[in-house]
């Protein structure tokens, strides 16, 4: 039997443009993704390519107990998560990324997911997912969409998400997204975004605190998150690198050592 393969859309192909991924949540796995982004971005632009532009959301503040696993200082108390983990990255890298320090909703859907290649969820709830599974739902002519400049819809969805120490990234599709032919592989049109492979995802028992507050400590460890967002940066960048992929997410275990990946 032939090994399954997605290869990227042929849109990522053309180095004449950027890559815009809207990140959404820049907590304990967004701040860490977002950092991961910005070193993606400076092998690209080294390497002859315009590279990536990121578009952060989170309308969450700073508090002194993020600064446990998310990467805010004292002085950031009290300014949006958004605006400081995305200023910070521009100010090293000299990026001109942007910020929206907005909440995701069924009002703003339209706007945050539009005009964007690749959608990031780092978020605690499901509620986010939700609604962005329903408007993929919704989006009967999505494909239509792509052919029409900047208000195309984005090719693919990754959602990372994790609980005490185990962790997971689904990196889905928008639909089905056509394929170059291989004699040697079995090409995959369309792979479950999350909501599709956790079909009973609910809330933790506990969502007042977020993955923020101390009191969290007892159920997200202290680098549950910067090791999830290392291994999904990894796999998007092998992704981007080489226009293919073989897998469709990542399983990880911080008590067995033993990270998955999700076969085709």
């Amino acid at each position: 039997m032939k090994q399954k393969i997605h290869y990227l859309n042929q849109y990522f192909f053309d180095n004449r443009h950027h890559i815009v991924i809207k990140l959404i949540g820049c907590g304990g796995n967004g701040s860490a993704m977002l950092a991961n982004l910005a070193r993606i971005n400076l092998f690209l632009t080294n390497n002859g390519h315009k590279g990536l532009h990121v578009i952060t959301y989170d309308d969450d503040t700073v508090t002194n107990a993020n600064r446990e696993r998310q990467s805010f200082s004292i002085a950031d108390q009290g300014i949006e998560k958004a605006v400081i983990a995305t200023s910070r990255i521009n100010s090293y890298y000299g990026t001109s990324w942007e910020y929206e320090p907005v909440k995701l909703s069924f009002v703003n859907i339209n706007t945050v997911l539009h005009g964007s290649e690749i959608i990031i969820t780092c978020v605690d709830k499901v509620s986010p997912r939700k609604i962005i599974f329903n408007w993929i739902e919704a989006l009967e002519s999505y494909r239509k969409t792509h052919e029409e400049g900047f208000s195309r819809a984005p090719f693919y969805w990754m959602d990372l998400g994790n609980d005490f120490r185990f962790g997971q990234m689904i990196f889905g599709t928008m639909g089905k997204l056509s394929q170059t032919r291989s004699k040697k592989y079995r090409t995959v049109t369309m792979m479950k975004n999350v909501i599709e492979e956790y079909p009973d995802i609910k809330d933790p028992i506990d969502t007042e605190y977020g993955c923020s507050a101390n009191h969290n400590m007892q159920t997200q460890d202290l680098f549950i998150n910067s090791h999830l967002a290392l291994l999904s940066a990894d796999y998007l960048f092998s992704l981007l690198k080489h226009k293919y992929t073989h897998h469709r997410g990542i399983l990880t275990n911080l008590d067995t050592g033993l990270n998955k990946k999700l076969s085709l």
